[in-house]
C-alpha cells in the first residue's frame, strides 16, 4: 500500500494510493519519450480544465528561458538561473501577485535523478510544481524554487544541502518571501532528498513542513532521521505500482516516524 502521513510524525493516517500514470507515447528511435515533444510542436487536443486554452499537453511550450546575465528574476514568470554567486543552478518563480504582509510562502522542489546535471536545467520543469509554475503561473500564490543537483550526488549531502538552504536565504533577502513558511517537496530521488534534507541535523528547523513523493529515509540512520522529524509536519505520497523505488521505502519511513513520536 502507498503511504500518507499527515500533520506530523505523531499523526499517521490511513494509507492512500496515487493513480497509475498514463502510458507514455512511443518515442522515435534514440529519443526519450519525455524529451521528444520538445523538438517539434505536436498536434493534439487542448489540455483539459484550466490548461484548455494554453495548448496541447504533447508540446512542452512551458519550459523556462534562461535569465540573462545581470537581470533580476521577473515576477510572474519562471526562469532558468545558472549557477552564480555561490548559488546552485535553479528554476525560480516568484508570483506577480501582491504578497501578504510577511511575504509569499515558498515551495522548494527537489527533482528526480533524470533531471540531474548535466541534463539541461530547463528540463527540471518537466514535472511537479515547476511545471505548474510554467503552465499556469496565475494559479500560484507562492514562490517555487527548484535547485538542480549534479548526477551522482544526493540532496541531503552536506554540500548540496548547504546550497539549497543558501538559495532559499538569497530569495528571502532579495524578494518578499516569508522565511517562516518555507516548504520542501521532491519526487523520486528528490523524494529521498526531501526526507533526508528534512531530517538534516543543520537544516531540519528551516522547513515549515515537508511533502515527499516516492522516497524514504535511508536504512542507515533511519531511527535518527525519524526522531529528527518528530516535530515536522509531513505529508507523504507513494504509488503502490512504483517499480523504481518500492513503496516499502515510504511505509518503513512512516512507521519509523510514528514510533519515534510516541
Amino acid at each position: 500500500a502507498a503511504s500518507r502521513l499527515s500533520g506530523s510524525c505523531a499523526s499517521p493516517k490511513k494509507l492512500s494510493r496515487r493513480p497509475k500514470s498514463r502510458r507514455r507515447p512511443r518515442a522515435s528511435r534514440g529519443c526519450p519519450a519525455n524529451i521528444e515533444p520538445m523538438l517539434e510542436p505536436q498536434p493534439g487536443a487542448d489540455a483539459p480544465d484550466r490548461y484548455e486554452s494554453r495548448g496541447s499537453w504533447s508540446y512542452t511550450w512551458w519550459l523556462p528561458d534562461d535569465l540573462p546575465e545581470g537581470e533580476a528574476v521577473p515576477l510572474g514568470t519562471q526562469v532558468c538561473v545558472p549557477a552564480r554567486g555561490g548559488l546552485p543552478p535553479h528554476l525560480a518563480f516568484v508570483p506577480y501577485k501582491q504578497p501578504p504582509d510577511r511575504g509569499h510562502p515558498v515551495l522548494v522542489f527537489l527533482h528526480g535523478s533524470g533531471e540531474s546535471a548535466p541534463t539541461p536545467l530547463r528540463r527540471v520543469a518537466l514535472q511537479g510544481p515547476p511545471q505548474t509554475a510554467g503552465r499556469d503561473p496565475a494559479s500560484l500564490d507562492f514562490a517555487v524554487l527548484s535547485p538542480q543537483k549534479p548526477a551522482g550526488r544526493e540532496f541531503a549531502d552536506d554540500e548540496i544541502a548547504r546550497g539549497v538552504v543558501k538559495l532559499v536565504d538569497a530569495y528571502v533577502a532579495s524578494h518578499r518571501i516569508d522565511a517562516s513558511r518555507v516548504y520542501l517537496t521532491g519526487v523520486s530521488a528528490g523524494g529521498v532528498g526531501c526526507w533526508g534534507l528534512g531530517a538534516h541535523a543543520k537544516y531540519r528547523a528551516r522547513w515549515a513542513a515537508i511533502a515527499p513523493i516516492c522516497g524514504g529515509l535511508r536504512s542507515r540512520g533511519m531511527r535518527h532521521g525519524a526522531r529528527a522529524l518528530a516535530a515536522t509536519p509531513v505529508w507523504c505520497f507513494h504509488g503502490a505500482n512504483d517499480d523504481v523505488l518500492p513503496v516499502s521505502m515510504s511505509d518503513t519511513t512512516v512507521d519509523a516516524c510514528a514510533r519515534a513520536a510516541r
